[in-house]
C-alpha cells in the first residue's frame, strides 16, 4: 500500500468482495487500479529505468557468453574367450579423451560507494581448461548353463556440465517486506562428473523371448552436478543465488529386477500377447534420484500388427 501511495494519481483502489468467504478476517484489499495501469505506460517504464516511448533497453553483456569445447578421442579394444564347462567371453578396452575448453562471458560487478545507491558494471571473463581423461572398460558373460548367465560390466565415464550450467551471467532480483533477494546464474567452474561404475547381473533365459533378470549397481560419483542456494553478499546486500555445484565424491547402489514373457501358449491371435516389467531400487545422497522406479508394459506381436501399453 504505501509503495502504490507514493505514486502519481490515484494508483489503487479497494476492491469490494471477500477472500475466502472472510474466514481469514481479509474483507477487502489494496490492489493496484488497472485503468491507471493501462494511462501511466510511460511513466511505469521510467520508474524501471526504461525507455518511456517502449525502446528496446540497453544490451546486458550477461545475457550472451560463449562456450567452446574441443575432444580428441581415441580407443582399443579387445575381445576375449575362454572355452570348457562354463565359456567366458567378453572383451575389455580403453578409451583415452583429451579435451580443450575456453569459456568467455561477462560478471556482474556492483558497488555501493555511498552505502545506498548501487552502480553495477561488467567486466570479461576467459577460462581455459584443458583435461585428460582415461576411461577403462570390462565386459564378461559366464555361462552357467544353457539358459543362464552371470554378466559382469566395470568402467569410468566423464559426463561433462552442458552449456547453460556453465553461464557466468548472474541475474538478481531485489528482497521485498517478506523476502529475501535472489538470484540465479550458472557456475564457470563446474567440473566434469567422474564415476567409476560397477555391474553384476543374473539372467536366466526360457521359452520364447522370455527371460527373468536380477542385477546389483554400484556407482562411486565424484562432484555430481546439483542444483543448490548459497547466500552471497552483493553490494552489501544478501542475496540467495541459485547455482549448479559439484557435490563431494559419494557413492550410489541398488538392484534391478526384471521379467519379460511372451504368452505364446495361448491360442489363435492371443497368442502375441506379452508382458515387460522391471523395477529399481536406488540408495543415494545426490538430488533427482528415485529411491523406487517402475516399468510395467503390455506387448502385443503378431503378424503386421505391433502394440504396446506403458505405465511407468
Amino acid at each position: 500500500f504505501t509503495a502504490l501511495n507514493g505514486l502519481r494519481g490515484t494508483a489503487y483502489h479497494l476492491t469490494s468482495g471477500t477472500m475466502f468467504n472472510g474466514d481469514f478476517g481479509i474483507r477487502n484489499w489494496t490492489d493496484a487500479s488497472p485503468t491507471w495501469l493501462n494511462q501511466n505506460i510511460g511513466y511505469l517504464r521510467e520508474l524501471f529505468s526504461q525507455s518511456a516511448t517502449g525502446d528496446r533497453p540497453p544490451a546486458d553483456p550477461t545475457q550472451s557468453f560463449d562456450d567452446r569445447e574441443i575432444s580428441y578421442a581415441g580407443y582399443v579394444k579387445a575381445n576375449f574367450a575362454f572355452e570348457g564347462s562354463h565359456p567366458l567371453v567378453g572383451n575389455f578396452g580403453l578409451r583415452l579423451v583429451e579435451t580443450r575448453t575456453t569459456l568467455r562471458g561477462n560478471s556482474l560487478i556492483v558497488t555501493t560507494p555511498d552505502g545506498i545507491n548501487a552502480n553495477f558494471d561488467y567486466s570479461a571473463t576467459e577460462s581455459k581448461v584443458n583435461s585428460l581423461d582415461w576411461l577403462p572398460s570390462l565386459n564378461a558373460r559366464l555361462t552357467l548353463a544353457d539358459d543362464l548367465y552371470l554378466r559382469l560390466a566395470a568402467s569410468r565415464t566423464v559426463t561433462r556440465p552442458t552449456f547453460l550450467q556453465l553461464d557466468p551471467g548472474l541475474t538478481l532480483s531485489g528482497s521485498t517486506g517478506t523476502l529475501l533477494g535472489s538470484g540465479a546464474s550458472g557456475n564457470s567452474k563446474l567440473s566434469p562428473e567422474k564415476s567409476n561404475n560397477a555391474d553384476l547381473s543374473m539372467e536366466y533365459y526360457y521359452g520364447h523371448q522370455s527371460a527373468v533378470t536380477g542385477g546389483l549397481f554400484y556407482r562411486q560419483i565424484d562432484g555430481y552436478i546439483q542444483q543448490g542456494f548459497t547466500p552471497e553478499t552483493i553490494a552489501g546486500i544478501i542475496y540467495q543465488v541459485n547455482r549448479p555445484t559439484n557435490a563431494p565424491k559419494d557413492h550410489i547402489e541398488g538392484v534391478e529386477l526384471s521379467y519379460t514373457q511372451f504368452f505364446d501358449f495361448l491360442p489363435s491371435v492371443f497368442s502375441g500377447m506379452g508382458l515387460q516389467t522391471n523395477g529399481t531400487y536406488v540408495d543415494g545422497p545426490f538430488q533427482n534420484i528415485s529411491k523406487w522406479s517402475y516399468n510395467i508394459i503390455g506387448i502385443y506381436e503378431k503378424g503386421p500388427a505391433s502394440l504396446r501399453v506403458t505405465y511407468n
